[in-house]
């Protein structure tokens, strides 16, 4: 049976090794620029509510049949520091590869969205900042009828 619930704390392996996952297909960065310690410490307060990291809330979201097959993260903050509506921001999305194309990120893209909403969310805001599959993310979003509003551009500096 399938289900999307929220995380728990027993889930903290499997969301670190979907995230360390994640991090070897993005295009634009390399695994050892992973601090494994910081990415558990982050997931911990995501899955704790959002501790002292999201003071407005976090949450993390799972897709599972038999095991996680796709993971959802979003945090509640202002759209931007000077908007009062606070506004949903999906921090990562990532659907195993064998489960891609089955609708899971779908599900887990309302679930989030559902969420922030009932918590007093008047927008959300998703991301395709890894670079994974980036055409295929925002074609995604956009069939969720989210539009392009600028671009994240990064540049090595050392």
């Amino acid at each position: 049976m399938t289900s999307i619930r929220p995380a728990r704390s027993t889930d903290l392996s499997a969301l670190l090794a979907m995230g360390l996952l994640m991090t070897r297909e993005a295009p634009w960065l390399s695994e050892d620029e992973v601090d494994e310690d910081l990415l558990r410490e982050h997931l911990e307060a995501v899955v704790s509510g959002g501790g002292g990291y999201y003071p407005l809330g976090a949450t993390a979201l799972i897709y599972e049949d038999t095991k996680p097959q796709g993971a959802i993260l979003g945090v509640i903050a202002p759209e931007q520091p000077w908007i009062v509506p606070l506004c949903v921001h999906e921090l990562a999305l990532w659907v195993r590869p064998e489960a891609r194309r089955r609708g899971v990120g779908r599900q887990l893209i309302r679930a989030l969205e559902a969420w922030g909403y009932d918590r007093g969310c008047d927008g959300a805001r998703m991301g395709a900042g890894s670079g994974v599959l980036h055409e295929k993310t925002v074609a995604l979003y956009e069939s969720e009828g989210y539009s392009l509003c600028g671009q994240t551009l990064r540049k090595d500096l050392r």
